[in-house]
């Protein structure tokens, strides 16, 4: 289990991604990525069979805090979130990143 509790580090704090990157033989890149308010339980995450080798030096996890300066329930925030992801212009156009304040973090083996 891997338990995400970011309310502590500032109120602001309203979106959290984490993001999982990695390249083999046989999935070629991958990348997944769990988008939650920051105070989520995330279950243990066995990838079994999906991922048979990931070399050292192949896989990177990035967390980034965003303040998004808003109102907005958290439900409202991820799917304009996801939409605003499928074009620049729809990022852009949906203003959710205009007041926004982001911090993240990479590693990489």
């Amino acid at each position: 289990m891997a338990v995400l509790d970011f309310s502590a580090v500032d109120y602001r704090v309203n979106l959290v991604t984490v993001n999982y990157a990695w390249e083999n033989d046989i999935q070629g890149k991958t990348h997944w990525q769990i988008i939650n308010d920051g105070e989520e339980t995330i279950p243990q995450l066995k990838f079994d069979d999906v991922v048979q080798v990931v070399e050292h030096g192949n896989l990177s996890v990035t967390l980034t805090l965003s303040a998004l300066n808003t109102e907005h329930t958290f439900n409202d925030l991820r799917e304009a979130y996801l939409n605003s992801m499928i074009s620049f212009e729809k990022r852009v156009g949906s203003k959710l990143f205009d007041k926004m304040a982001s911090n993240s973090l990479t590693y990489k083996t």
